[in-house]
C-alpha cells in the first residue's frame, strides 16, 4: 500500500489577548501568549490559503459529479454503510464508599463519557434538560441520605447559544465535567430592509395588509456553526471552575487521568462558494477554541489533507490538560469519521476514502467532452476505510500516520491496539450499481505502527453472513457473524503475522454485543430463539477457557412468541450494561411490551433486569427485576444501574431507586427526579366482549389473521409496528419540512423491509424519549406524493428551520446516531 507522508503544523494565533503574567510557566512545547499557554509550531501543514482548499474541493466534487451525471446517484448509497427515602440528608461532608461501579469502558484506563455516573457517594444523572447530582450513600448514614442536592440546567449551560444538546459527563476525585453541543445559524435574508418590502394584492387588486415583519426574516442562505462545550465543576461545592469551547460538532471523547481528548467536525458549505450573490469565505470555518474567555484561532498552515477523503469538513483533534488549561490541536480536512477507538497511547479515527480509477475517470471525461455515451465496465472507484492515527500523551496530540483498509468497521469494538499493532475487523459488500449477487467479505487485519497491513484473514463466516459483533481480549479476537445462524469465532492473534481461526461455534440467533468476563468467559447480548430465528432477546454466556473449543455455558431467551416483546438498550450502548464478578450480577435496562390476544390490550413495563452471574459454575439466571414504570406510563425511560457497597441503584428519568444487590426487587428507598406521561391505550375489555373467531376475517392494516383472529403484526416476523401508531405520523411530503420551529427528526420506514424490522425495537424506545428531540414517523406505504426525500430506508433525517441538516441512511448509521445521543 502506498503510504501518504503528511506532516502537520500547529501555528496558533491568539485573539483578544490579555496582559502577560510574568510568573506563569508553560509546559514544554507551549509558549505564553497573554495569560494563556499556546502550543508552539511543531509540524508542517498542507495548505497556505483558502484558495488551496477550494481548488482541492472543486477537483474532488467534479469527479463525483462526473460519475453522477453518467451513472446516477442511487448506487452511491447503501444500507450497510413510590415513597421517598425516609429521613433528611445529613451533611454532605460525610465520606462515600470506595466500592462502587464504574463506567463500562472498552479500554482499561481510558474513561468514556456517560449519562449516569457515580463516585461512591453521589450519583450524577443527565435527566431530560438538566444534570442532577444525587447524594446516594455515605459510610456513616448508608442509603438513607438519598436526595437531590444540585441541579444544572441546560439553560445554564447554553448561555447565548440558540440550541444546546448534552453529550456526556466525566467524574473523578476532584471534578465533574459536563460536555455538550450547541449550534447557531447565520441568516442571509431576501430583503435587507422594509423599503424593499414586497406587496401582494388580493382578488380585487387592492394591496394586502397581511405581509408581516416575519416575512423579512425569511432566509435565502443559512450558515450553520456548531461548537463543543466542556464545563469543569469542583466537587467541593459544584461551582463552575473552567469552561472550554471547541469549534465543531462533537464526534467523540475520552479521558485519561487529568487529560481530556476530543474529536470534533465542522461541515463547510462549499456550495455557497458557487453563489455569486453570497460572500462566502472559509475563514468563518477555520477551527478555533476558547479557554474561559480567551480565544485561539488556527491558520490554514495548521491543516492537513488525507488523500481520497471527502474534503468537506474540518475534523479537529484536541488534547486538554486539566491541570494547566493548555490545549493541543491537530486538524484534518476531511469527513468527521464514523468510528473512534482510543488506547492509552493513540487515537484511531476511521472514515471513508474514495480511491478513483483514473483510467475510467479519463474515459468518462473524454466521452463527455465529445458528447458521447460511455459504457462503464469497470468500477469507477473503490470505497475503503481510512484510518487516522493521532498520538496522545499528557494532554498533547500529535499526528502519527494514516492508512486504509478494505471494507467498513462495524463499531469501536471492531478495533483494538496491542504491542503497537492495530487489529481491525471490517466487512466489504458488493455495493456497485450493476451487482446482482450479495458478495460479502469479512476480514480481520493487523496493521503495524505505521498503519501498513501486515496480515489478513479473509472470508470470515459463511456465504452471505456479515459481522454482527467483535471483541478483542489480549491475544484473541472474538467475532460473531450472522445470516440464519450465529457462528461465534475465536481467532489466535499471538503471532501478528499469522493470525489463526482456532474455534467455531454455531448456534441460533446472534449476539449484537460481546462483553469479556475475565479471560475464560464472554457475555453475548442479542437476539435468537431455539429454532434458528431471531424472535426473542437472548443473553448468552460463552465458555472460552479452551480457545480451541468455545461452548455456550448458559443462556437465557425471552421469546416473542409469548407476546412479551422485551429488548434492552445494551445491544447498541455498552455503557448501559453493569457486570460485576465480585458482586455476582449482570444488570441491564429492559423495556417490555405485552399484548394480550384475549383482552386486545398493550401494556408497557420498563426497569432493570438483574441476572445472577455464577462464574464458578458458568451459569447465568434471572435474579429479579426493578420496575420503574407506573400505570402503563410510556414516558419513563430507564438509563442504567450502579452499585455502591452492597446496594443496587437503578436510575430512570423518573426515579432513583435503591435495593440490596441480593434482593433487587425489594425497594428500600427512592427519590423522584422527574415526571412521566401516560399514553392513551385501548380500554381493557372483558373476555366475553371480544369479537367471535372468524377464520376468514379480513383484518385492518397492521394486523394479520392468526387462527381466525386479527392480531397485531405484519406477517414478516415483526409485531411492533402497531405501536408506531402512538407517535405522530407525517402522511404528505409537503408537510415534512414544516413540522416545528425547532430542530426535529423524521424516521422513514417500511413494514416489509427486513432492515427496518431489524431496528424497530430501538426506534420504538427512541421515539418515547421526549427528552432527546421531537421525532415524527413516516410509513413509506402511506405517504402521499412522489417527491422522495431520502435515498433508501430505513432513514433518520434531522431538520432545522425547514432545512435538512443531517441524514442517516441504513440501520447501522441510525443506531450509531442513537447511541451518540444516549451517551
Amino acid at each position: 500500500m502506498k503510504k501518504l507522508l503528511i506532516l502537520f503544523v500547529s501555528v496558533l494565533l491568539l485573539v483578544g489577548c490579555k496582559a502577560t503574567i510574568d510568573d506563569k510557566e508553560c509546559s514544554t512545547g507551549f509558549h505564553l501568549d497573554g495569560d494563556l499557554c499556546v502550543e508552539d509550531v511543531h509540524q508542517a501543514g498542507t495548505f497556505n490559503s483558502s484558495d488551496d482548499i477550494l481548488d482541492l474541493v472543486n477537483s474532488f466534487l467534479d469527479r463525483q459529479n462526473l460519475i453522477g451525471r453518467h451513472l446516477g446517484w442511487n448506487f452511491m448509497f447503501e444500507d450497510d454503510v413510590a415513597t421517598d427515602a425516609e429521613g433528611g440528608a445529613p451533611a454532605q461532608d460525610e465520606k462515600g464508599s470506595d466500592d462502587y461501579s464504574e463506567t463500562n469502558n472498552q479500554v482499561e484506563g481510558v474513561d468514556e463519557m456517560d449519562n449516569v455516573l457515580t463516585d461512591g457517594k453521589y450519583i450524577y444523572v443527565q435527566n431530560y434538560n438538566k444534570i442532577q447530582v444525587i447524594l446516594a450513600f455515605t459510610i456513616e448514614s448508608g442509603y438513607d441520605v438519598l436526595d437531590v442536592v444540585k441541579e444544572i440546567t441546560f439553560e445554564d449551560l447554553a448561555g447565548e447559544n440558540e440550541y444546546f444538546y448534552f453529550n456526556g459527563m466525566y467524574v473523578d476525585n476532584d471534578r465533574l465535567i459536563v460536555v455538550g453541543n450547541s449550534y447557531h445559524h447565520e441568516c442571509t435574508t431576501y430583503y435587507e430592509d422594509k423599503e424593499e418590502e414586497p406587496t401582494s394584492t388580493n382578488e380585487t387588486g387592492d394591496v394586502s395588509d397581511d405581509v408581516t415583519d416575519e416575512y423579512y426574516q425569511e432566509c435565502q442562505y443559512y450558515e450553520y456553526h456548531t461548537s463543543t462545550h466542556i464545563f469543569e465543576y469542583s466537587k467541593d461545592d459544584f461551582e463552575l471552575q473552567n469552561k472550554y469551547e471547541l469549534s465543531g460538532y462533537f464526534v467523540g471523547s475520552r479521558k485519561i487521568g487529568n487529560d481530556l481528548y476530543f474529536v470534533t467536525s465542522e461541515w463547510i458549505p462549499f456550495y455557497l462558494a458557487q453563489r455569486e450573490d453570497f460572500d462566502f469565505t472559509i475563514d468563518n470555518y477555520l477551527p478555533s477554541y476558547v479557554v474561559n474567555e480567551t480565544e485561539v484561532s488556527l491558520t490554514y498552515e495548521d491543516i492537513l489533507y488525507v488523500e481520497g477523503t471527502e474534503p468537506t469538513s474540518f475534523t479537529s483533534f484536541y488534547g486538554i490538560n486539566l491541570d494547566t488549561n493548555e490545549v493541543s490541536t491537530e486538524v484534518v480536512l476531511g469527513e468527521g469519521g464514523y468510528n473512534l477507538y482510543v488506547s492509552t497511547e493513540n487515537i484511531y479515527l476511521t472514515g471513508t476514502k474514495w480511491n478513483y480509477n483514473m483510467d475510467v475517470m479519463l474515459e468518462i471525461e473524454e466521452a463527455e467532452a465529445n458528447d458521447e455515451e460511455v459504457e462503464i465496465t469497470e468500477n469507477p472507484y473503490e470505497i475503503t476505510t481510512s484510518i487516522v492515527k493521532i498520538g496522545i500523551l499528557d494532554g498533547k496530540v500529535n499526528f502519527v500516520a494514516n492508512g486504509e483498509v478494505p471494507g467498513v468497521a462495524l463499531d469501536q469494538f471492531a478495533m483494538d491496539e496491542k504491542d503497537g499493532n492495530i487489529r481491525i475487523v471490517t466487512t466489504t459488500s458488493n455495493w456497485w450499481w450493476w451487482g446482482t449477487t450479495n458478495e460479502i467479505n469479512n476480514r480481520l487485519m493487523i496493521l503495524d505502527e505505521e498503519l501498513n497491513i501486515i496480515s489478513t484473514l479473509e472470508n470470515i463466516g459463511k456465504e452471505g453472513e456479515s459481522v454482527q459483533s467483535t471483541r478483542f481480549v489480549g491475544n484473541y479476537a472474538y467475532v460473531v457473524t450472522f445470516l440464519r445462524t450465529d457462528p461465534f469465532y475465536v481467532f489466535d492473534l499471538s503471532d501478528p503475522l499469522n493470525p489463526l481461526k482456532v474455534s467455531e461455534l454455531e448456534i441460533p440467533g446472534f449476539s449484537d454485543y460481546l462483553q469479556p468476563i475475565g479471560e475464560d468467559y464472554m457475555l453475548g447480548i442479542g437476539y435468537g430463539d431455539n429454532e434458528g430465528g431471531t424472535q426473542g432477546l437472548k443473553i448468552s454466556l460463552y465458555d472460552v477457557s479452551d480457545k480451541t473449543n468455545a461452548v455456550v455455558a448458559s443462556e437465557i431467551v425471552y421469546p416473542y412468541a409469548d407476546n412479551n416483546y422485551i429488548w434492552t438498550s445494551t445491544v447498541y450502548n455498552h455503557k448501559d450494561l453493569l457486570v460485576s464478578q465480585s458482586k455476582g450480577i449482570i444488570a441491564l435496562p429492559y423495556t417490555e411490551n405485552d399484548y394480550s390476544s384475549d383482552y386486545r390490550y398493550w401494556s408497557y413495563k420498563t426497569g432493570v433486569l438483574v441476572l445472577n452471574l455464577d462464574i464458578e459454575n458458568g451459569t447465568i439466571s434471572e435474579r429479579g427485576r426493578v420496575e420503574h414504570s407506573e400505570e402503563n406510563e410510556y414516558g419513563t425511560y430507564v438509563y442504567k444501574s450502579k452499585f455502591i457497597s452492597d446496594y443496587l441503584y437503578t436510575i430512570s428519568s423518573k426515579f432513583v431507586m435503591v435495593s440490596t444487590i441480593l434482593e433487587p426487587e425489594t425497594v428500600l428507598g427512592q427519590v423522584q427526579i422527574g415526571e412521566s406521561y401516560p399514553i392513551e391505550l385501548p380500554d381493557e375489555v372483558e373476555p366475553g366482549e371480544v369479537d367471535p373467531v372468524d377464520p376468514d376475517a379480513e383484518c385492518l392494516d397492521g394486523e394479520i389473521n392468526e387462527d381466525g383472529e386479527c392480531v397485531s403484526g405484519t406477517g414478516t416476523g415483526s409485531d411492533l409496528y402497531p405501536l408506531f401508531e402512538t407517535f405522530i405520523h407525517i402522511n404528505a411530503w409537503d408537510d415534512l419540512l414544516n413540522q416545528a420551529d425547532a430542530e426535529y427528526l423524521v424516521y422513514f420506514y417500511n413494514q416489509s423491509s427486513e432492515n427496518c424490522q431489524s431496528i424497530e425495537e430501538q426506534i420504538f424506545e427512541f421515539g418515547n424519549r421526549s427528552d432527546l428531540t421531537i421525532l415524527y414517523f413516516v410509513d413509506m406505504n402511506n405517504i402521499e406524493g412522489s417527491d422522495l426525500l431520502v435515498d433508501a430506508i430505513p432513514a433518520l433525517v434531522k431538520i432545522a428551520d425547514g432545512v435538512i441538516v443531517e441524514e442517516y441512511i441504513g440501520s447501522s448509521d441510525i443506531l450509531d446516531y442513537i447511541e451518540s445521543i444516549n451517551q
